[in-house]
């Protein structure tokens, strides 16, 4: 952290990096876990009582203690990695359609962190990403990963309060009555269907809640299709499948939720988080990320055009 006035590295640490004594105790016992960076570029460890000067910075790495993580090691798999933003704590990667995001039953290698931990192993580090809200296994776009713990608990807060969040565009069956509107429907799973989700009036359903607007109308073929923007304040399993479809429009290509015979050709949901926003999680500023269309989400935008 750059510095233009002197101070004690512990109180800088505290009330600028914003760090907590459980935060950063670590970085005390690792090699150069504490460092400030001279106007003439040298570099020196230093204690948290030591006082810097005006010119110097610095840096604290703030890293998870291995063994307390045995359990949630990734195994690495080389795999491609679109990444759209990258920092010393957090990167975002545009996720392909067909890609599930943790290891998890029947997928223990090929997964989004399986590829993002062979990318950290080929540059050396030991970085325990997490994602920051999950993305279905056939929704592609923006997918934001924590590089540590803390930066996890604040990104994690941020989405929880509403200050970061992602835009998903996605192309419906027919031709929306509303050019917007705000669907509040608990969702609840299928009972006996574990796959499956539906909205209902029971109080056991989670309140699940997503705003849309209309950004063009068409047809594919025959059928009736309305491109669409979404926006959720909520993270529920389908969410905006299982609300377009109480809608009475499903999305195109979506085999669950939808009419297979109006899939257009279309091997998934054709829904895609097109953009990400969020707060650099220690210096506040604000990144926006746009995430490219992959291909059969732009063949099916050029019925738009």
């Amino acid at each position: 952290m750059a510095l233009t006035a002197g101070g004690v590295a512990g109180q800088i640490i505290k009330h600028c990096m914003k760090l907590k004594g459980h935060e950063y105790c670590h970085a005390k016992y690792i090699d150069k876990g504490i460092t400030i960076t001279a106007s003439d570029g040298t570099v020196r460890e230093i204690y948290v009582n030591e006082r810097l000067v005006p010119g110097e910075t610095l840096r604290v790495v703030i890293s998870d203690p291995r063994d307390a993580f045995v359990d949630k090691k990734v195994e690495p798999v080389a795999g491609d990695l679109d990444i759209l933003y990258e920092d010393e704590d957090l990167i975002i990667v545009n996720k392909p359609s067909g890609l599930v995001v943790h290891p998890c039953h029947g997928h223990y290698y090929d997964t989004v962190a399986n590829i993002i931990a062979y990318y950290y192993e080929q540059q050396g580090l030991d970085i325990i990403c997490r994602s920051i809200g999950r993305l279905d296994r056939e929704t592609s776009g923006a997918l934001l990963f924590a590089k540590n713990k803390v930066a996890a608990g604040r990104l994690s807060n941020m989405r929880e309060i509403g200050t970061s969040g992602r835009t998903y565009h996605a192309i419906a069956e027919g031709w929306l009555e509303n050019d917007s509107d705000t669907i509040d429907k608990p969702i609840e799973q299928v009972p006996g269907v574990k796959l499956l989700r539906r909205t209902c009036e029971s109080p056991a359903g989670q309140n699940a809640v997503t705003h849309y607007r209309v950004l063009g109308r068409s047809k594919l073929g025959d059928i009736p299709v309305s491109l669409v923007e979404a926006k959720i304040d909520t993270g529920r399993t389908h969410q905006i499948r299982v609300h377009m479809q109480s809608l009475g429009h499903p999305l195109i290509g979506d085999t669950l939720y939808g009419d297979r015979d109006k899939a257009g050709g279309f091997e998934r949901a054709l829904l895609h988080a097109a953009s990400l926003e969020c707060l650099q999680p220690f210096t506040n500023n604000k990144i926006s990320i746009k995430a490219p269309y992959p291909r059969d989400f732009e063949q099916a935008m050029t019925y738009f055009l």
